[in-house]
Order: structure tokens, then C-alpha cells, then sequence
């Protein structure tokens, strides 16, 4: 009987370990901030690694941005630029280093940009910010929502099996 029991509790462990736990975008999660210009891969300049806590950090351009990254956001604004946006590539990339493709992302409502909307992709595990031809002005904002993650969750049918194999397995030993 002892061993009946062990076995289902390890059944039991394998089903709630299989379940899967759900976790904040981008939290622990390595970012290496880069200001690229004047063309799609030039770094201008490495702003640093940013490992995103619960607490907003911020990287700052000198006199020109600041990156702020938390769990859930990242906000790009103070440009102190007050002009059209050089080069055929003019803004930021953001590497996640912990992850193979980064997070998906929207654009927040809160999002201040008069001078055009910048070109926004991700390539693998960059999130590229694009600015180039506009001008984004002392006070905007880019504000991006990140799109929080989740380890995938095994088929319900799944762990009906594992169910019904350990209920077989119990009611096998109860009759020997």
C-alpha cells in the first residue's frame, strides 16, 4: 500500500509540475540597450545591460533619450533632439539576451509621438525602434506594452491519461 502511494503522490507532482506557471513579460530577463545609427547595424553606442526587475531602469543617451524597461513596459522618451531624425536607421535595439525570439508587444495608448509613428519590428530576439525621417520632440513618449509570457500547458487529455493510468495502477494493486 505504502508504494501505491508514492506512486500516485508522484504522479501527482508530475501532473502539477507539468501545469505550467505563468510569468511577467520581460522579469529576470537579460536587455542589452544599443542607440543605432547612422544604418541597421551601426551601434553607435552600447547603452548597457539591463537585467528588468519589479522596479523600472532606465538608460539614458546623453542629452538625447532615456530606455526605461520594467516587466511589462518599455518606454522610450525626453529626446532633446528637436530635429528630423538622421541615416537610414535612427533609434534603438533591444537584445533580449535570455530569450530566442522577444516578447510580442503593442503600442500603449499612453504613446506621445506628433512627429510619425517609428518602425517597429523584431528580428529573432531584438526589438528594433526605428525613428528615422521624424522628429520626436522634448516630452514624447514611445510607450510599448510587452506581452506577458507562459510556459505552454500540457493538453488536458494529457493529464486525464497520467489520471486514469495511476487511478489502473491503484485499483490493480488494491486486488493483489
Amino acid at each position: 500500500m505504502h508504494t501505491v502511494i508514492n506512486k500516485l503522490m508522484l504522479t501527482l507532482g508530475l501532473c502539477i509540475g507539468l501545469a505550467g506557471v505563468a510569468q511577467a513579460g520581460l522579469i529576470g530577463n537579460a536587455i542589452d540597450v544599443q542607440y543605432i545609427w547612422p544604418s541597421a547595424g551601426w551601434v553607435n553606442s552600447d547603452l548597457g545591460t539591463i537585467t528588468v526587475a519589479s522596479v523600472p531602469q532606465t538608460v539614458t543617451f546623453q542629452p538625447y533619450f532615456n530606455v526605461t524597461i520594467s516587466d511589462t513596459q518599455i518606454v522610450v522618451n525626453g529626446s532633446n533632439y528637436g530635429d528630423t531624425y538622421s541615416g537610414s536607421f535612427n533609434g534603438q535595439y533591444l537584445i533580449d539576451q535570455s530569450v530566442a525570439t522577444f516578447p510580442a508587444y503593442s503600442v500603449d495608448p499612453s504613446s506621445v509621438l506628433t512627429g510619425g509613428s517609428p518602425i517597429i519590428t523584431i528580428a529573432g530576439n531584438t526589438l528594433e525602434i526605428d525613428f528615422h525621417g521624424l522628429s520626436f520632440q522634448s516630452g514624447e513618449q514611445l510607450v510599448l506594452d510587452v506581452a506577458p509570457t507562459a510556459v505552454p500547458e500540457p493538453a488536458p487529455i494529457g493529464l486525464i491519461g497520467i489520471s486514469l493510468a495511476a487511478l489502473a495502477l491503484f485499483r490493480r494493486h488494491r486486488t493483489t
